[in-house]
């Protein structure tokens, strides 16, 4: 036919496609290299005619994993080179419809229907297990016209990578190469310092106990909250534990649903120091005050509060809740007025608040105050940075709670003077601030719940597989095993709602998510909470007697997760938000149901 042949070097198994679109290769566990001498041009994706073989993304310059194969990445290395690396696993080299990985490529010049040609070729390395040799050569066409149509729906490429890009379930490979990244520093640096000087009472059945000073109001020891210190500051020198944090303040721009992943991956490793959420603490952090500073502080104070909030210089609590006024914050109490002092316009602010995280160790506290309109507006609450200690602001004693240590305190504020340069954000608007990362707290903070529930999900399947009263295995009994398949049924449909809001929250822009996503948000917090805390109590209940003591950390969870049915909004609040969207009396629908 005098078109070009294409020869390739290769190691069987493998499957060579030709079709009018170009060539295919579907690898499975190989060695390939297509020789330095031929180059292509790699495509998006290249029409092709086989389901097979439009699975996959390839374009030069993108860091780019196949859809349905987490064990590959492609990286780019030069304009003129890339390579893809697959990394298989006993489980890994064909994808979950049972399809080798396929990758697509053409020679620099040829058209295809949409026009649509990186600019550059490229030479690919493909690398992964070694087999027998083999020599595969057939006849490629020379060019293609451009104005070459792609064969009709389904098999258009472009279409399909958009259903399989809205339908890809997987663990994206460069995630699960962080996770185990993640696994490997616990392994290396976390667990040698839980183990050393005795750390371990910190979480065995002394762990209330060692974290606990009864004899100073409750609060943590400060020995224990020296070790998360530590255990942080080895983080950051990894660089792990800003991972969250915009890459200007050293962090990684960590996505809502890697978080996700991650928090859920940790808590269902049970207690450590690699996550200990009693203090919120963990080796990769959350850093819900620096969207906050980010969108509503002045330039001045964004240097102050974020970069000396990671220096550990700054550390700033929430004092939004009242004793009086908890979900109801629109009523607060706490009054802000004008006054100036020695020519500086400032604010003069009395009140009370309860529950403020924190202030044992907090530089500041963001004050929330009433500066005009009405109880009950929305408008009209302002949010003033008031340092600690500051004359007139007290706390009158810490609350102690269903698990210790305790670090919320009741407080009473007196003629509390700060300049106006100490308010965030725009005089009578400090609500939106209060509402800003109450999304990205709660889709975290559910993940964590989701990980615990599967923690306690996971060890009564152990312990009833092993546990053989009257000589057989407790988990024969159905009254074993029926409410954990309801409890684990509810722990997958619970973990792919949480990972589809995560990466809806990562494709809205920040504002929208209130008004368009703030549902879902809640949705996956009350039902995560609950779930965690219902699992909890069933390890008790098939543990008996050692699930109920303190030797097993079931307990403990149960005490710790049982107050974010409360603190992160309680989910009646968060039930309630749920239905307003449902009947349509805001968000997307409102206007629509009648």
């Amino acid at each position: 036919m005098g078109d070009p042949p294409v020869s390739i070097a290769l190691f069987k198994p493998v499957e060579i496609a030709a079709t009018d679109y170009g060539i295919a290769l579907s690898i499975a566990h190989i060695h390939a290299v297509i020789g330095d001498d031929l180059s292509f041009d790699i495509r998006r994706l290249s029409c092709q005619l086989d389901m097979a073989l439009s699975d996959h993304v390839l374009r030069v310059g993108d860091r780019v994993r196949p859809r349905h194969n987490p064990g590959q990445i492609v990286r780019k290395t030069s304009l003129e080179h890339a390579e893809i690396q697959p990394r298989f696993g006993p489980e890994r080299g064909r994808d979950q419809r049972g399809f080798p990985p396929v990758f697509a490529a053409r020679q620099p010049g040829n058209g295809f229907g949409d026009g649509m040609l990186v600019e550059h070729s490229v030479n690919l390395l493909v690398s992964g297990h070694i087999g027998y040799p083999a020599v595969a050569t057939f006849p490629m066409p020379a060019a293609l016209p451009v104005d070459k149509p792609c064969p009709p729906a389904p098999c258009c490429a472009g279409e399909r990578e958009k259903q399989e890009r809205k339908m890809d379930f997987a663990i994206p490979a460069e995630l699960q190469a962080y996770l185990d990244e993640l696994d490997a520093f616990i392994e290396a640096e976390i667990k040698p310092l839980q183990a050393q000087d005795d750390n371990e009472r910190f979480f065995d059945h002394r762990r209330e106990y060692a974290r606990t000073d009864f004899e100073n109001q409750g609060l943590p020891r400060h020995e224990w909250e020296q070790l998360l210190v530590e255990a942080m500051r080895r983080a950051d020198a990894a660089g792990h534990w800003r991972f969250s944090a915009p890459k200007k303040y050293g962090g990684k721009d960590g996505s809502n649903l890697w978080m996700a992943v991650i928090r859920e991956h940790f808590a269902a490793k049970g207690l450590g120091l690699h996550n200990d959420l009693q203090n919120e603490h963990s080796i990769v952090g959350n850093f819900p005050f620096v969207a906050m500073f980010e969108h509503f502080g002045t330039e001045e104070q964004q240097k102050e509060f974020i970069f000396g909030g990671f220096e550990r210089k700054r550390r700033v609590a929430f004092g939004l809740t009242e004793p009086d006024h908890g979900s109801d914050a629109t009523h607060m109490e706490t009054r802000a007025v004008p006054e100036k002092r020695d020519g500086v316009d400032g604010w003069l602010i009395n009140g009370r608040k309860m529950w403020i995280t924190g202030m044992h160790v907090a530089t500041h506290c963001a004050m929330f105050c009433r500066t005009s309109g009405k109880d009950g507006d929305a408008k009209g609450i302002s949010c003033f940075l008031v340092p600690n200690p500051t004359p007139g602001m007290t706390i009158d004693e810490y609350m102690w709670t269903f698990n210790m240590p305790t670090d919320h305190p009741r407080m009473t504020i007196t003629d509390v003077w700060v300049p106006d340069s100490a308010r965030l954000g725009p005089l009578d608007g400090g609500l939106s601030i209060a509402q800003s990362f109450v999304h990205q707290n709660r889709i975290r903070q559910a993940a964590s719940s989701l990980g615990a529930a599967v923690f306690c999900i996971e060890e009564s399947v152990k312990y009833a597989r092993n546990r053989k009263p009257f000589g057989e295995a407790l988990s024969k009994n159905q009254a074993i095993q029926f409410p954990l398949v309801e409890l684990a049924t509810q722990a997958e449909m619970l973990r792919l709602l949480i990972r589809k809001t995560a990466w809806d929250m990562d494709n809205l822009p920040h504002k929208e998510i209130e008004h368009n996503l703030s549902d879902k948000v809640s949705m996956c917090n009350y039902w995560a909470n609950r779930l965690c805390c219902e699992a909890a109590d069933r390890a008790m209940q098939v543990h008996g007697g050692i699930g109920y003591s303190r030797h097993k950390p079931f307990e403990h969870i149960y005490r710790h997760h049982r107050r974010y049915r409360i603190t992160e909004g309680a989910e009646e609040i968060q039930i309630r938000k749920v239905a307003a969207y449902l009947f349509g009396y805001i968000g997307p629908r409102k206007g629509t149901l009648g």
